[in-house]
């Protein structure tokens, strides 16, 4: 990247910008000043004025994360804008969010279902009841009249 303002980890402006840059990744349309303060205004949850737009467009592009379309007042993402904006949110939301988490609630046990690969050693059963008529239709199912086997006629 080149050497324009800084991009701040952890800024929430930052995080916003980066996520607002994701949403680009597949829409047609280029940035442009509006695109991008209705974004952020969403993202932020706060007002974000023009001249706010206008500098972390200057931000962006000084940094060689975006390129202005020549003659129009529109930007594109470049390829390290992309990854950029797919390695700030993937790390903002899989590391910070929950170590910020955790320093709001000290105490809290942790959660072992949070994790995206915790299966429980053991699963409570969901079964009513054993005596439960089968499934209809079902192959699998064992025929509750007939329990024996029949492979044709039995010599006693």
């Amino acid at each position: 990247m080149a050497g324009g303002p800084a991009l701040r980890f952890g800024d929430p402006r930052v995080q916003a910008l980066a996520s607002a840059l994701a949403n680009q990744l597949f829409a047609v349309a280029a940035i442009t000043n509006k695109s991008l303060r209705a974004l952020m205004t969403g993202l932020l949850g706060t007002s974000y004025s023009m001249n706010q737009a206008s500098y972390d467009l200057t931000r962006l592009r000084l940094n060689g994360l975006i390129t202005r379309v020549p003659d129009h007042h529109r930007y594109t993402l470049t390829t390290d804008g992309q990854q950029f904006a797919i390695f700030y949110t993937k790390v903002h939301d899989r590391v910070l969010r929950p170590l910020l988490a955790a320093a709001t609630q000290p105490n809290a046990p942790p959660n072992p279902t949070r994790h995206p690969n915790y299966a429980p050693r053991y699963a409570p059963s969901t079964r009513q009841s054993t005596s439960a008529s089968p499934t209809p239709g079902c192959p699998n199912q064992p025929n509750p009249t007939n329990h024996a086997r029949s492979d044709g006629p039995r010599n006693s």
